[in-house]
């Protein structure tokens, strides 16, 4: 998944409601067992969007991603089907 949003939409929630959308969509949807995404280091507000969602960080890879902006770290999550049927329950 890759987005981009103006800034007169930044901060109001609508990218963490998209992701759990999407997140749904896989898995309950089309049955996935695993979902998952990364971005780049220098855009944490990117990983904040990707936690509220209620994926989880299994790690990162230096210089793993590469945009018209240069190359960064790749700050890697993922969520399982496990996972997300917690997320729901609490």
């Amino acid at each position: 998944m890759a987005y981009e949003i103006g800034p007169n939409w930044w901060n109001k929630g609508y990218m963490t409601e998209a992701l759990k959308l999407v997140l749904r969509f896989f898995i309950e949807d089309v049955g996935m067992n695993r979902v998952y995404c990364y971005h780049a280091d220098k855009n944490p507000a990117s990983g904040k969007v990707i936690q509220k969602a209620g994926m989880r960080q299994t790690g990162i890879i230096i210089n793993g991603c590469t945009c018209n902006a240069g190359t960064f770290n790749q700050v890697n999550y993922e969520m399982t089907k496990e996972d997300y049927f917690f997320v729901l329950l609490k």
